[in-house]
């Protein structure tokens, strides 16, 4: 139909295969900054160019993951989430070892929250959000898996309530 149409690339935000953050035309990145594309009825529009920053540059950050007794989380999955994109269906992630421990890929320069997924069993359990500027080889401390649910980054909603 006609109308404004507002047109985006890489909408997942940056994965491991796409080092690029979320970009709306002709190069912003909020919908606010962008300019809509006019389309009249029966119309197609082509050639839409939008500009994409330079790749980001793919780094690593290590954390320690412990249960809440304190012993080394093995097999637990570490997430890194863009601050900008929290909801992207592709975070950085990465799996711990025995150790706990666990190196997780980012992008330099890119604000991210870190939390801590352990499943299986009955529930998930979770620790964290940690929130972090990444930096080449930062060393994020220790996460406490602490928490009965599942998805630490609810804690960043003022409204949620946990299960306790």
């Amino acid at each position: 139909g006609p109308g404004e149409y507002f047109v985006v690339a890489n909408n997942l935000g940056a994965s491991l295969t796409r080092p690029y953050p979320k970009v709306y035309y002709p190069a912003a990145e909020t919908v606010e900054g962008s300019a809509p594309v006019q389309v009249g009825a029966s119309a197609t529009v082509a050639a839409i160019d939008i500009v994409m920053p330079r790749a980001w540059k793919r780094i690593t950050v290590k954390t320690k993951v412990v249960e809440a007794d304190g012993t080394a989380a093995a097999g637990v999955t570490v997430y890194g989430r863009e601050v900008k994109n929290q909801s992207s269906v592709e975070p950085m992630s990465a799996i711990t070892g025995a150790d706990g421990v666990a190196t997780v890929p980012v992008y330099e320069g890119q604000e991210y929250y870190m939390t801590a997924t352990q499943s299986g069993g009955v529930q998930q359990r979770c620790g964290g959000p940690v929130k972090f500027l990444a930096k080449d080889r930062l060393d994020l401390g220790t996460i406490r898996i602490e928490h009965p649910w599942g998805n630490c980054l609810a804690q960043l909603n003022p409204n949620f309530r946990g299960a306790h």
